[in-house]
């Protein structure tokens, strides 16, 4: 049986690339277009009257009146299940945090198209995602917003809880703590000696058994002292 469309709405403030984007979409994979806008309020707006026909929204960050973020934050009032892309550049580090907490399901990268149709298909079948060097943005920033009074004991302690309350395997807590220090995916593969689609799917899980949307959330149980 034919797999549906995956139905898009498209915000970007650049004509050419915004047309870009929806011609490469529409020519390479299982998506339809069904509106443009070409800023954060547009998109909202756009997003009132499509919300029946619309299972995708793509968020470019940087827009006039309305950033994808705040935009972002408007449309999950509107529709909590709506499921979320934010378009960003490898520098916009002060937003990365910022948007995984409006619920978006993932960041990619404008200079990379051809890794959009992928993230498409993940965030489709319930998958947060992010492109490699946000990862590593998420990393950096979650280095710097851990309390200085927070010692790498109290951060085990709380690992442990957490494993105990959500019966977490062992490689799921050693995967867990190393996220917790900052580390991205390819990382984390490096140290354990496994492959980075093998950390990916023990994340899924660990994210799953955590009730969790996000490594942000996760870390945040234990950041914030939730897991006892």
């Amino acid at each position: 049986m034919e797999m549906r469309e995956t139905r898009v709405l498209l915000a970007e403030d650049d004509p050419f690339t915004r047309e870009a984007l929806r011609d490469y979409l529409e020519t390479r994979g299982q998506v339809k277009v069904v509106g443009l806008a070409r800023d954060g309020h547009e998109a909202v707006e756009l997003f009132k009257g499509l919300e029946d026909e619309t299972d995708l929204v793509i968020l470019d960050i940087r827009m006039p009146r309305l950033d994808g973020i705040q935009a972002a934050a408007r449309i999950k009032q509107l529709s909590p299940g709506v499921k979320i892309l934010l378009l960003t550049s490898s520098t916009e580090e002060q937003h990365v945090l910022e948007g995984l907490k409006t619920g978006i399901h993932g960041y990619i990268l404008k200079s990379e198209p051809s890794s959009l149709l992928n993230a498409i298909e993940a965030v489709m079948n319930g998958r947060i995602v992010c492109d490699p060097i946000v990862n590593e943005t998420l990393g950096r920033q979650w280095k710097a917003s851990m309390p200085q009074e927070l010692t790498m004991l109290q951060i085990e302690r709380r690992i442990d809880a957490l494993a105990r309350e959500k019966d977490l395997t062992a490689r799921e807590k050693e995967i867990l703590r190393l996220v917790c220090l900052g580390k991205s995916n390819a990382q984390v593969a490096e140290l354990l000696c496994i492959t980075e689609d093998t950390v990916k799917k023990h994340l899924t899980h660990l994210l799953q058994k955590c009730g969790c949307r996000s490594r942000t959330e996760c870390i945040a149980l234990i950041l914030k002292g939730e897991a006892q």
